[in-house]
């Protein structure tokens, strides 16, 4: 999982081919202010919702909103919001 910048001083987060995560609950992608959030207070602390996942494997794109500052955040969460459970995190990469 990375973060792409785009023309325009915005952003993507792109999740690359191999990703993949187990389906069954609720799932949002989110930036966070912490690299790799394991808790729920964790993604609490700070983060940016990019919107539900749209698919449970392979490659996509979460537009980042105009006028976010990247610095800001350090990873990136697939978070099941009814549960409030982190289910994958990582460290946000940057190419």
């Amino acid at each position: 999982m990375e973060v792409v910048a785009t023309p325009g001083g915005t952003g993507v987060v792109r999740l690359g081919q191999d990703f993949s995560v187990t389906g069954g609950a609720k799932l949002a992608v989110y930036l966070t202010r912490e690299a790799s959030p394991g808790t729920r207070a964790e993604v609490e602390r700070g983060f940016l919702d990019l919107g539900e996942l749209r698919s449970t494997s392979g490659p996509d794109l979460y537009p980042v909103p105009r006028g976010t500052d990247l610095n800001a955040f350090a990873g990136v969460v697939i978070y099941a919001t009814e549960q409030h459970v982190p289910y994958i995190a990582a460290p946000l990469g940057r190419p």
